[in-house]
């Protein structure tokens, strides 16, 4: 009987010494690849391993695995992080258990779509004028983009859409209509799937001036026919250190409150300076020193800026005669060669002069009956002349005699039903004086 026990256990001792661990293994149910978007994703995996197990990321995808080891079955959650760069990632986690002498792995691989990404070669456009404009911007994409504009501003976007790459994007501003300056943008939006970028160019566009604060006033001014913005008003403004003066003798002040046409004399009644503005010579309007102008050097002060704003300056013969056409003594006077202007907006062709009704229909309110002050060259005083106006260019007038005495004006009269063409103005006297904005 002990020998039947003793033989049952050897037999005991080696079936088992004959039995094996079995050999590491690791599996998951599903696809072994995981394609991210860019926006990042989860996705939870049923982990089978018959030992212990780790995880093992690499890669440049940012991915975060929980839990990342264990020991047996497991429910195993794989985060990818948002990518943030414009490039695609790509990654894998490693799981591997040991065991009964063997070692197991088994390999997910990532892929992650870039993070769109678009910009243009311009952020923004300013000043754009009231007629409005065209623009070209360059538009580059990592995918597929769409385009669409917001504000007050009127926007036609040529392509509205495009691939990834580069496209060169119309962007036209129609006419600002309204009264106040018009804002807007043009939102271009890169698509990438669950995520978008988007990119702004913005759009500022000026409104049909109507006032200019200036010295203490405020001054009408308007874009005329010619496509210039000028003042509607006589200039009523005053210098540092200088004066207004009712003294026909301040020639050398050069600035003078306006003539009474009734009485022929020069008032400073504040409704008539309201109405017709102040007198200046033309050193005064071109704010230089009494007798600085020379034979020689007058061309040298031709589009001054003057006693006129910022921006603005005081009009040139060419700027007159492509307002009124024909500047009499001038290149633009009808006797001459090339003659008047015969597009200018105030022209009349069957008249044969510039009309004054043309011109106040259009909105330049000018009269005949401004008044201005008479002074030649060597004059001690100007003389009062009731009847008639000038408004001041700074193109003065090459005398034969090398002496300089006159400067070309706008001459409203009454002749021919009321004209308003160029003429000339002796510089020493006193005219009226209005400013037109320089060209952007």
């Amino acid at each position: 009987m002990k020998k039947l026990f003793f033989y049952a256990a050897v037999v005991a001792m080696a079936l088992s010494a004959c039995a094996k661990d079995p050999e590491a293994a690791v599996n998951f149910d599903g696809d072994d690849t995981i394609e991210a978007p860019a926006a990042g994703t989860s996705v939870t995996i049923k982990l089978k391993a018959n030992y212990a197990w780790t995880a093992v990321i690499d890669g440049t995808v940012k991915v975060t695995v929980d839990p990342s080891q264990g020991n047996g079955d497991a429910d195993v959650a794989i985060t990818v992080a948002a990518n943030e760069t414009d490039k695609p990632l790509e990654g894998k986690v490693t799981f591997s258990a040991t065991g009964g002498g063997t070692t197991a792995s088994k390999v997910i691989n990532i892929t992650q779509a870039a993070a769109p990404a678009i910009s243009v070669d311009k952020d923004s456009i300013e000043e754009i004028p009231v007629a409005g404009e065209e623009y070209k911007v360059s538009v580059t994409s990592n995918y597929a983009w769409t385009a669409a504009s917001t504000g007050t501003t009127s926007v036609i976007i040529n392509p509205e859409s495009g691939d990834a790459g580069t496209t060169e994007v119309t962007i036209t501003v129609a006419e600002n209509k309204g009264k106040e300056p018009a804002t807007g943008k043009v939102v271009f939006t890169a698509n990438g799937g669950d995520s978008s970028a988007t990119a702004e160019v913005s759009l500022a566009q000026l409104a049909e001036l109507t006032e200019v604060e200036w010295g203490g006033y405020t001054y009408n001014v308007k874009k005329l026919a010619d496509g210039n913005y000028w003042f509607t008003e006589n200039l009523r403004y005053v210098p540092e250190g200088k004066s207004v003066s009712t003294d026909l003798g301040a020639l050398d002040n050069g600035i003078w409150y306006p003539v009474d046409i009734t009485n022929k004399k020069v008032t400073n009644d504040a409704d008539t300076v309201a109405f017709k503005g102040y007198l200046y010579n033309v050193e005064a309007a071109l704010g230089i020193p009494a007798k600085t102008l020379t034979a020689t050097n007058y061309t040298d002060y031709e589009g001054a800026r003057g006693l006129c704003p910022e921006g603005w300056h005081i009009p040139t013969l060419d700027e007159i005669a492509n307002l009124v056409g024909k500047v009499a003594g001038s290149k633009y006077d009808a006797k001459k060669d090339p003659g008047p202007i015969t597009t200018a907006p105030y022209w009349d062709a069957t008249a044969g002069n510039a009309k004054l009704s043309l011109a106040n229909e259009d909105g330049f309110n000018i009269t005949v009956g401004f008044g201005y002050l008479n002074a030649t060259a060597t004059a001690t005083k100007a003389t009062v002349i009731n009847a008639m106006s000038y408004i001041l260019s700074s193109t003065g007038v090459a005398r034969t005699d090398n002496t300089i005495t006159q400067f070309y004006a706008i001459m409203p009269a009454k002749t021919n039903g009321g004209t308003c063409n160029g003429a000339m103005h002796n510089y020493r006297g006193g005219a009226s004086v209005r400013c037109i904005m320089d060209k952007k």
